[in-house]
């Protein structure tokens, strides 16, 4: 397990005058076991290809992943009742929203007791067996409703030859595909 110490507040005065003035670089800006004030105990941002500060190589990125884990499992193993409560606070804010909720990994949300829901539906047996089909004989109102039906196609065939042969289309000789 990592040690590490937030800055005092002198090393903070020579961090800030070191980045907002041109100050001379403080001998703690590089140790990685000295926490800025700013990054400490907070979650690391989700890494997003197109925004440089969730890069890892981005400082505040490297110290937020390397302290995260490590208070998050001293919270819940070593912290008192009020840590717990500031740390559960602090995630089920982050839980409220979907996409943040996303990030949360199975520790926290089980920290938080939110645990992702785990389903177990049983499926139905399905019976996928042929249905028997049953002949049956057609009923006499059937029969005549299919010899109207056949009719009614050979009056339009016979019509359709008519129109075909008769007038100038007849002369022409338009018919032929339908003697076929």
């Amino acid at each position: 397990m990592k040690k590490f110490r937030p800055e005092t507040v002198e090393e903070r005065i020579e961090r800030m005058h070191h980045i907002y003035d041109g100050g001379p670089k403080p001998k703690h800006f590089d140790d990685s076991k000295v926490i800025d004030q700013e990054n400490l105990g907070k979650k690391p941002k989700p890494f997003n290809n197109n925004d440089r500060s969730t890069y890892p190589s981005n400082r505040d990125q490297k110290q937020r992943i390397n302290t995260w884990d490590v208070i998050l499992d001293d919270t819940i193993k070593n912290g008192s009742p009020a840590d717990k409560k500031e740390m559960r606070e602090y995630l089920r804010e982050k839980a409220k929203d979907p996409i943040t909720k996303s990030y949360l990994n199975k520790k926290e949300l089980n920290f938080i007791s939110t645990p992702k829901p785990v389903v177990n539906i049983p499926l139905p047996k399905i019976d996928f067996s042929p249905i028997p089909t049953v002949a049956s004989a057609p009923t006499p109102e059937e029969r005549a409703m299919e010899q109207r039906f056949n009719q009614m196609m050979e009056d339009d065939r016979k019509e359709k030859i008519k129109n075909q042969n008769s007038g100038l289309a007849g002369l022409l000789g338009g018919g032929s595909k339908l003697y076929e």
